[in-house]
């Protein structure tokens, strides 16, 4: 039975992007930008759309902290969900993924990512490790940021 009735803004920005596609993508993530840029209040509704074509081929999700555009000459460690490098290369792309809170993958957003898929559960001692190396790198008011926002556990201090 098919369904009936208005699509919600999720349902509609993923009927852009069918297919795992550049082009159609780059389409959904314009519309996703103007959406935000016309009511930020509907970024949450607009994060439960996979539109964004990740570097694996696959549509995910534009969340903050999970997603980041890629950058060429990055020293990070980890396994990193970022944006396909040819979609990331549209400056139009970059543009909407920027109104979608989507960053660029440096040292805090490894940190960020770290707190994020970690913070809700147990620090292993490699973790610990990777964090403290990673608070060292970043901005102290940022690392303070994500820390009081993502880590969900006590902090793990050498003595």
């Amino acid at each position: 039975m098919a369904k009936t009735g208005a699509a919600s803004i999720a349902e509609w920005l993923e009927a852009l992007v069918e297919e795992p596609t550049l082009a159609g993508s780059a389409t959904a993530i314009r519309a996703a930008g103007e959406i935000v840029d016309t009511d930020d209040r509907k970024l949450p509704i607009v994060q439960r759309a996979r539109i964004v074509l990740n570097h694996d081929g696959k549509l995910v999700q534009p969340v903050s902290g999970t997603l980041f555009l890629p950058l060429e000459d990055a020293d990070l460690k980890g396994d990193f969900n970022v944006v396909h490098r040819q979609l990331a290369e549209l400056s139009c792309v970059r543009e909407s993924l920027s109104l979608l809170a989507i960053q660029e993958l440096d040292s805090s957003s490894e940190l960020q990512d770290l707190l994020v898929r970690r913070g809700r559960t147990k620090f292993e001692t490699s973790d610990w490790e990777r964090f403290w190396q990673l608070t060292r790198k970043v901005d102290v008011d940022r690392a303070k940021q994500l820390i009081e926002a993502h880590l969900r556990t006590d902090l793990a201090v050498k003595t």
